[in-house]
């Protein structure tokens, strides 16, 4: 068995607060934007990875999307 998990808990830190006393949830005024940037892809690729299917390997030229036009009256 792997010691990863237990690696990963020790970097984590929790803060315990009463109910109704929880900071808010917008970290704008204390991370710059290309930090939150850099949060959204942690996540993303850890929640990708964590499906087990293979990460994808185009540039974004390539990238496989279907552009679909309304027709507006």
């Amino acid at each position: 068995m792997t010691d990863e998990p237990k690696r990963v808990r020790e970097g984590l830190v929790v803060r315990k607060f009463r109910r109704g006393e929880e900071p808010s949830d917008d970290i704008s005024d204390s991370t710059t934007v290309d930090e939150r940037f850099a949060m959204v892809w942690v996540l993303s690729e850890r929640m990708w990875r964590w499906t087990g299917r293979p990460f994808p390997e185009y540039d974004r030229a390539h990238m496989p999307v279907r552009l679909v036009r309304r027709n507006e009256p």
